[in-house]
């Protein structure tokens, strides 16, 4: 996944890059209503290549770690609700404890997931690869 973004400052081997949030419409925020034109963040990227506050940089994180990283925030939490709750009904025979149960497991979920971000929070950073204006 590339981004085009402007680095804001510098610190050691690392970049804070002012990018623009890419919307699921595809950029024609238009056609879809949710109002999503103009949004911007800062991250934290590493600079390999020494780019410098003001150039507009090209930033990369593989697709595979993106997906991978979505993969653990949306669907692990929801597969562990469906067994859960399968699980628990089966076991009760009655569907308000087992929703219950799969809510708390659920909410255990999120929390090994919020864990697991900050304890691999390296692994999630992007380069910028090159400077496209100084």
């Amino acid at each position: 996944m590339k981004q085009t973004g402007t680095v804001e400052s510098t610190s050691g081997g690392s970049a804070s890059v002012r990018v623009r949030r890419s919307s699921s419409c595809g950029d024609n925020c238009a056609s879809c209503g949710l109002n999503c034109a103009g949004r911007e963040m800062v991250v934290t990227a590493k600079n390999k290549i020494g780019a410098k506050a003001g150039d507009v940089v090209e930033l990369e994180m593989g697709s595979s770690k993106v997906l991978g990283a979505a993969a653990w925030v949306y669907v692990m939490p929801l597969a562990v609700f469906i067994i859960c709750y399968a699980a628990a009904n089966a076991a009760t025979g009655s569907e308000p404890p087992a929703v219950l149960i799969a809510l708390a497991a659920t909410a255990a979920a999120y929390a090994g997931v919020s864990i697991f971000g900050r304890k691999n929070a390296n692994k999630y950073v992007p380069v910028i690869e090159k400077v496209i204006e100084m």
